[in-house]
């Protein structure tokens, strides 16, 4: 996070705790859009980009919202918007993505000459148990007269606006359209509960054995933690990769049963001294050398300690480090 962003935040928070009993009467009495414009303007200050709005609170009687519309990069310096926000109380909780409200079967998505019932939508959807994610194909009697792309706009904000946009990104995988009213299609409310049986799991780190061929055709392994999810980790936004050389490796490239447990013993370490710093995603095996991949914060410190670990270990080690907000880290397997 720039200098500049972080002042405008404090600045923010600063101005907040000076009038939020003035926007709270405003609430009350009716008077609320005299703030919209200096509330917009302190929000503005941190990333022009960045959306907000007030809204019903879950938890307290309203929300103050700072939203990234989806932008993975904006999505960070919101959520260190929040993470600098004063503790909830009754009058006010503050998010960082739009929270959702749950399957209001009032809500109406209206586009002009077509509108959408929220109540009306149909889902057919596959449990992704690897992945914990569900993959969804959707239908609207109003699909009928829209076109292709208004019909995945509806969908989408549907989805944002029940679920909430972080658990749209922390539980649903593929997203599609359907052409015709499925057969055995279930509404919002049940699909509800399909992500709330996830929930409890979320915690879980749930780690694949993936193999493939290198362009050489020598053999690839990754151990990776496919159930992963960014928006539980939203500030460690930079990658990291600590690369060691095998002293013993197999002839295509792998570690020996041996090396394998000793590495294993000096990463152990490794993850004790980082704590909740970092998070593992994965390792990979290739070409005589094991590869360790992580995300920390970029200001956390966790680059220092793995740099003197790497000094201190028996394997001669690169450890290299890159902005990644989006985790794309994850897209290569």
């Amino acid at each position: 996070m720039t200098d500049d962003i972080g002042r405008a935040i404090g600045a923010f928070w600063e101005w907040w705790a000076a009038n939020r009993s003035n926007i709270e009467r405003a609430i009350h009495d009716g008077t609320l859009r005299e703030w919209v414009e200096p509330l917009g303007a302190r929000v503005t200050a941190i990333h022009p980009k960045l959306d907000w709005e007030l809204g019903a609170g879950k938890h307290a009687e309203h929300y103050v919202c700072v939203s990234a519309k989806g932008d993975p990069v904006l999505r960070v310096i919101a959520e260190r918007w929040k993470s600098a926000a004063p503790p909830v109380d009754a009058v006010f909780e503050y998010h960082a993505a739009r929270p959702g409200g749950g399957a209001h079967g009032a809500m109406l998505l209206d586009f002009g000459p077509v509108s959408f019932a929220v109540q009306d939508f149909r889902f057919v959807i596959e449990v992704d148990d690897a992945r914990r994610r569900v993959h969804v194909d959707a239908w609207h009697p109003s699909f009928a007269t829209a076109p292709q792309k208004l019909r995945m706009t509806a969908t989408f904000i549907a989805l944002d606006s029940v679920l909430g946009e972080d658990d749209v990104e922390r539980w649903i995988g593929s997203v599609d359209v359907l052409p015709r009213a499925p057969d055995g299609g279930i509404d919002f409310f049940a699909l509800l509960q399909v992500t709330d049986r996830l929930r409890p799991r979320a915690a879980e780190r749930r780690f694949a054995i993936l193999r493939g061929a290198l362009p050489s055709g020598d053999p690839l392994f990754v151990s990776v933690d496919l159930a992963l999810k960014r928006v539980d980790h939203l500030l460690l936004d930079t990658h990291a990769e600590l690369e060691s050389q095998l002293h013993d490796p197999t002839s295509d490239g792998l570690s020996t049963s041996v090396e394998a447990q000793a590495l294993s013993r000096a990463e152990d370490a490794l993850h004790a001294r980082l704590g909740d710093r970092a998070v593992f995603i994965a390792r990979e095996t290739r070409e005589g050398r094991r590869v360790l991949h992580f995300h920390i914060a970029s200001d956390g410190g966790a680059l220092a300690t793995m740099r003197t670990w790497a000094r201190e270990i028996d394997w001669e080690t690169l450890v290299r480090a890159s902005p990644d907000p989006s985790w794309r880290v994850l897209e290569r397997w």
